[in-house]
C-alpha cells in the first residue's frame, strides 16, 4: 500500500460526508418539489427508504458497479441540520471487479467497508444546494472497519506516476472547492492492509480525532497542518505486523501529533521475535541473529508536516528516545550457509532499505541499552557483552539521495558504561555515499577493568579465566566494510595470568582447567602487562575477517577481540572460537 493507512481514512470518510450530503440534498430537493403534500402528509424520515436507495444507485453509477452499499437506518433531520447513519457497509462486487479488470479499468485499492454509526452536525442546506464549500461542525464514525487489498496493476503505472506528482489535496478534491469542519472523531476504527505477498498490517481500536480540519487550495502547502488539520491525535491498542519472513512481529501502543508544534510522540514501539529463543531458532536453516528492539517512548520535533502527507517522507529537526534497548543474540551451534544472509545489514544499509524516505537531522539518545548475547557450543555457556545507559547524539541520519550528496557521513558521538561499571566513550562514522560496500569507522575509550568484569565474558566466549589482571585502559579504532576491518588497539594491563578452559568430553559439560596448557601459557606465550618493565607501549594492528553470518554488532566485537588476543600474546584464531 503506496499510501499512508491515514491518508486512507481521510478519504473514506469523506466519502461517507459526501453520501450524507446527498443525503441532505436529495431530501431538501424532494422535500422542494412536493412542498404541499410533506407539509399536510409527509415528513423528511418518511424518505429514508428513497433516500437510502438513491445512495445505492449514486454509489453503484459512480463506482461503475464496484461498490454495493447498503445502510441499514439513516436519520436526517434537516430542523436540526443533523443527519446520521446506522450499519452502512461498502462491498467490492466480485463481478464487477472482474469486468473492470478486464477492461483495464480496476482500481490498485479495492475497500471494504463496515461501520457502526456516522452523525453529522451543522449541515446548511442552503449552503449545500448553492455553494461548493462545505461547512460542518462535527463528524463522529464509530467502531468502521476498513480492509484496504492493495494489488498494483501494470494498466494502472501511467496513472499512478501522475497521482505521485499530485499533493494530496488535488487527489482528494472534485468538484468541491474547500471542505471545513471544526472536530473530526474516529472511535475504535479497525484498519487492515493487504498486499499481494506480504502480511497484513493491523491496527486495531484506532482512535482520531482531528481539529481545525481543512481542505482547500492554501492548505494543500500549510506546513502549520498535519493532515489538513492544526490539531491531531491519535491511539491505537497493540498494532501488530508480521514481517515478512514471519520471524518478527512490529508493535506499536499510540501516536499522539500535534501539528501546533510541529510534534509527534509514540509510545512503547517495538521489533519482537515471535517466540521463545528455542523456538524462533527452530524455523531458522541456519546460522542468524535474533535481534529485540525496544523503544518505550519517541518524540520528533519540527517535522515538516507537508513533506509526510504529500511526498511520503518524514523530515524532523530533531528526535528523542527515551530509554530505548537493542538486544543481538546468536548461537554459534547453529549452521552456518555459504550464503551472504547478513551482508548489507550495517546500520546506514537496513536505514536505505525502509520505504518511506527519512532525513533527520539530530537525535538523542537517552538511557540507551545495548546488549549482544553468544552461545558458544564450546563452552556451551551464553556470554553477554553489555554497553548500558548510553547517552549521546546521532546526527544526519538520511537515506534521501539528494541529503546524503550533502551531508555524506552519519555519525554518533556517545557516552556510556560497558557491562554496566566501566565509563566508556565512542564515535561512530557511517559513510552514506558507500553505504553499498558499508564503510565505517569507530573510535572507542574504556577505563578501568578487572577481573570481575572479564571472567564472564572470556569464560563463555574465550574459554579461559583470568586468575589475576586488570586492564586500566584501552583505546581502539576500527575502519571497516561488508568483509574485513583494520584495527589499532592499545591496551594497557598488569599482572595479566590467564588459564585455559576445557569442557568434559560426553554429556558432562563442565569447565576445567587445563594446568598443563595454562602453565606454559602464562611463562611462554602470555605477555603479562603493557608496558612491560623496561619496554615501550605495545599497540596491536590487525586485520578481521568478518564471518558472512555475523551481524554489524558480531563483527566489532571480533574485530576488537582478535586486536585484544594480539596484544595479550594468543593465536588471533582463538577469535573466532
Amino acid at each position: 500500500m503506496r499510501k499512508k493507512w491515514l491518508v486512507l481514512s481521510i478519504i473514506i470518510f469523506l466519502v461517507l460526508v459526501i453520501s450524507a450530503f446527498v443525503v441532505i440534498h436529495y431530501s431538501s430537493l424532494h422535500s422542494t418539489k412536493n412542498k404541499t403534500a410533506l407539509s399536510k402528509h409527509t415528513s423528511p424520515i418518511d424518505l429514508r427508504p428513497a433516500i437510502i436507495a438513491k445512495l445505492q444507485s449514486l454509489v453503484k453509477t459512480g463506482s461503475d458497479g464496484l461498490y454495493d452499499l447498503s445502510i441499514q437506518k439513516i436519520e436526517p433531520d434537516i430542523l436540526s441540520s443533523t443527519v446520521s447513519v446506522f450499519d452502512a457497509k461498502l462491498i467490492p462486487n466480485a463481478q464487477a471487479l472482474k469486468l473492470l479488470d478486464s477492461l483495464k479499468k480496476a482500481p490498485d485499492d479495492i475497500f471494504t467497508i463496515s461501520l457502526d454509526s456516522l452523525h453529522i452536525t451543522g449541515i446548511n442546506v442552503d449552503d449545500l444546494l448553492h455553494t461548493s464549500d462545505i461547512q460542518l461542525d462535527s463528524i463522529v464514525i464509530s467502531k468502521p472497519v476498513i480492509v484496504c487489498d492493495h494489488q498494483p496493476k501494470e494498466y494502472n503505472r501511467l496513472q499512478r506516476e501522475r497521482e505521485e506528482r499530485k499533493t494530496l489535496y488535488q487527489k482528494l478534491i472534485g468538484q468541491l472547492k474547500s471542505v471545513n469542519i471544526q472536530s473530526i472523531l474516529i472511535q475504535k476504527c479497525t484498519y487492515t492492509s493487504k498486499q499481494k505477498n506480504k502480511r497484513q498490517k493491523i491496527f486495531n481500536e484506532v482512535t482520531m480525532q482531528f481539529k481545525n480540519f481543512r481542505i482547500d487550495s492554501s492548505t494543500q502547502f500549510d506546513k502549520q497542518r498535519v493532515f489538513f488539520s492544526k490539531q491531531v491525535n491519535i491511539s491505537c491498542n497493540n498494532f501488530l505486523s508480521r514481517t515478512t519472513d514471519s520471524l518478527y512481529i512490529f508493535k506499536m501502543d499510540s501516536i499522539q501529533i500535534n501539528a501546533t508544534d510541529h510534534s509527534l510522540i509514540a509510545n512503547n514501539v517495538a521489533l519482537i521475535p515471535r517466540g521463545s529463543k528455542t523456538q524462533f531458532e527452530k524455523k531458522l536453516k541456519y546460522r542468524d541473529n535474533r535481534f529485540t528492539l525496544l523503544f518505550p517512548k519517541v518524540i520528533a520535533k519540527n517535522i515538516d508536516w507537508w513533506a509526510l502527507t504529500n511526498n511520503e517522507s518524514f523530515t524532523s529537526d530533531e528526535m528523542e528516545l527515551y530509554n530505548p534497548a537493542i538486544k543481538d543474540y546468536v548461537d554459534r551451534s547453529l549452521p552456518t550457509s555459504d550464503k551472504n544472509n547478513n551482508i548489507k545489514d550495517f546500520p546506514h544499509q537496513l536505514l536505505m532499505k525502509v520505504p518511506l524516505k527519512i532525513n533527520v537531522k539530530k537525535l538523542q539518545l537517552r538511557k540507551f541499552n545495548l546488549s549482544y548475547e553468544e552461545f558458544n557450543p564450546q563452552s556451551n555457556k551464553t556470554g553477554t557483552i553489555t554497553f548500558n545507559n548510553i547517552n549521546g547524539t546521532i546526527t544526519n541520519i538520511s537515506n534521501i539521495p539528494a541529503v546524503m550528496k550533502t551531508y555524506q557521513h552519519t555519525t554518533a558521538k556517545l557516552n556510556g558504561f560497558f557491562m554496566n561499571a566501566i565509563p566508556l566513550t565512542t564515535n561512530f562514522s557511517f559513510d552514506l555515499k558507500k553505504y553499498k560496500t558499508g564503510n565505517f569507522s569507530m573510535q572507542m575509550n574504556i577505563g578501568s577493568i578487572d577481573k570481575s568484569i572479564l571472567n564472564p565474558i572470556a569464560e563463555s566466549l574465550g574459554l579461559f579465566t583470568v586468575k589475576t589482571g586488570t586492564v586500566t585502559k584501552a583505546n581502539t579504532k576500527i575502519e571497516g566494510d561488508n568483509f574485513t576491518s583494520n584495527v589499532d588497539l592499545l591496551m594497557l594491563y598488569n599482572d595479566l595470568h590467564l588459564t585455559p578452559l576445557k569442557k568434559d568430553s560426553g554429556e558432562n559439560t563442565t569447565m576445567h582447567k587445563k594446568t598443563i596448557t595454562s602453565f606454559f601459557a602464562n611463562v611462554f606465550l602470555i605477555k603479562n602487562a603493557n608496558p612491560t618493565h623496561g619496554s615501550n607501549l605495545r599497540t596491536a594492528q590487525v586485520n578481521a575477517q568478518r564471518n558472512i553470518q555475523e551481524s554489524f554488532f558480531g563483527f566489532v566485537w571480533k574485530s576488537i577481540l582478535t586486536a585484544i588476543l594480539k596484544t595479550i600474546g594468543i593465536p588471533e584464531k582463538y577469535a573466532d572460537k
